[in-house]
C-alpha cells in the first residue's frame, strides 16, 4: 500500500526521481508492447498474395460479428507485397467496418440464420477494391454521411463513426441497391507501389 505522508515527507528532488524512475520503467514496458505488436503486424502482413496484379477474390460468412475473424484472416492473406503495409491495413480497417455495419445495422431486424455477408476484393496495379453485400433496408449513403458530417459526433454513442471512417479512407465511396435486391458498399482505395 502506497503511504502518502512518505510522499510528501521526500524531498521534491526525490519525489522526481522516483518518478522518472517509474516513467522509465513504464516507458520501457510500453516500447516493449509496441514492438511486439510491430512485428506481430509484420508476422500477419507477410502471410502475402502470391499472384500477380490484377486479381480478385470473394468470401461468403454468416451475418454473425463472430466472423469478423475470418473476414480479417481472409483480407490479411489478400496482401501483396508491392502495396504499401499502411494503405493495407486501412483497407482492412474499412472492410471490417463495412462488414460491421452490415450485420449491426442492415441485418439488425432480419432473421439471422439464413443470412449472409458476401464480400469481395480486387486489387488492381494503383486500387484496390472492396464490396460488401447487405440485405437490410436500402439508405441514401450520401444523405447519411451529410447528416453525420452536420453534427459532431458523439464519441460514446454506438453508431455513425464506422462510415465516416470510411469515407476518410476511401478514395471513392457508393452504397447502393442490386438487382438482387441486395445492397452494395463499394469502397475504392487508390495507392501506388512501394519501392524495395
Amino acid at each position: 500500500m502506497f503511504n502518502l505522508s512518505v510522499w510528501y515527507a521526500r524531498s521534491s528532488a526525490s519525489r522526481l526521481s522516483i518518478i522518472l524512475c517509474l516513467l522509465g520503467s513504464l516507458w520501457t514496458h510500453l516500447t516493449q508492447i509496441l514492438n511486439y505488436f510491430f512485428l506481430l503486424s509484420f508476422s500477419v502482413i507477410e502471410i502475402q498474395h502470391s499472384e500477380s496484379i490484377p486479381y480478385s477474390d470473394q468470401l461468403r460468412v454468416p451475418s454473425s460479428l463472430n466472423a469478423l475473424v475470418d473476414v480479417l484472416s481472409w483480407f490479411t492473406q489478400l496482401a501483396h507485397p508491392v502495396m504499401p503495409q499502411s494503405i493495407w491495413l486501412r483497407c482492412q480497417l474499412a472492410l471490417a467496418e463495412g462488414f460491421t455495419n452490415a450485420v449491426r445495422h442492415a441485418h439488425k431486424n432480419l432473421p439471422s440464420e439464413d443470412l449472409f455477408v458476401d464480400m469481395k476484393v480486387t486489387v488492381l496495379p494503383e486500387q484496390i477494391i472492396i464490396w460488401v453485400w447487405d440485405y437490410g433496408p436500402r439508405f441514401d449513403l450520401i444523405q447519411k454521411l451529410e447528416q453525420i458530417s452536420a453534427k459532431t459526433v458523439d464519441k460514446n454513442a454506438g453508431g455513425g463513426r464506422g462510415l465516416k471512417l470510411i469515407q476518410d479512407i476511401a478514395d471513392e465511396l457508393s452504397y447502393e441497391r442490386t438487382d438482387d435486391n441486395r445492397n452494395r458498399l463499394k469502397i475504392v482505395k487508390d495507392w501506388q507501389p512501394r519501392s524495395f
